[in-house]
């Protein structure tokens, strides 16, 4: 689900028509996983890089509205990237003009489960790449700290992380 302000929305709404029946150890972050010092294990699935095109267009479970063009895509997703861990990849399924990944990487030490979802235009290029991850509180971890770090660095106004007034 997507975008992260609607995701909150809903989110919300759940968990108040919820709340007498779901106890709330489900709607929030427990402890971190204890670290055993083992480094994540990381699969050897891969595909060779695959150029962005000029007009590609990020969807993401963190902003509320798409990010457009290589240059801001790129800079976005190296971001997020920076806050998120390394992806240990568990399936790719490709076609000529699709591309799915499985993955598993987490957001300051909460695991998290995604997957990226790429069109590949009639040059081989991605035009369209679809983020998913989960579960909502550790993408909540994800989404304020790739945030900060937006604002710090003064990459995307505020229309990418807050719904539009109506």
């Amino acid at each position: 689900m997507r975008s992260w302000p609607v995701v909150t929305l809903f989110r919300n709404a759940m968990y108040e028509a919820l709340s007498t029946t779901v106890t709330p150890d489900y709607w929030e972050l427990g402890p971190k996983s204890a670290a055993t010092g083992a480094a994540r294990k990381f699969t050897a699935i891969a595909l060779k890089p695959i150029d962005m095109a000029p007009e590609m267009v990020l969807h993401g479970p963190i902003l509320a509205k798409s990010v457009s063009g290589k240059a801001q895509v790129e800079e976005a997703l190296k971001v997020a990237h920076e806050v998120q861990s390394r992806s240990s990849y568990t399936s790719i399924i490709a076609t000529p003009d699709l591309i799915i990944e499985l993955f598993d990487c987490d957001s300051d030490g909460y695991s998290m489960e995604g997957m990226w979802i790429q069109k590949v235009n009639g040059s081989g290029q991605i035009h369209d790449l679809t983020v998913m991850l989960r579960p909502y509180p550790a993408v909540t971890v994800l989404r304020n700290k790739a945030k900060a770090l937006f604002e710090q660095r003064a990459l995307l106004g505020s229309e990418f992380w807050d719904l539009a007034a109506s």
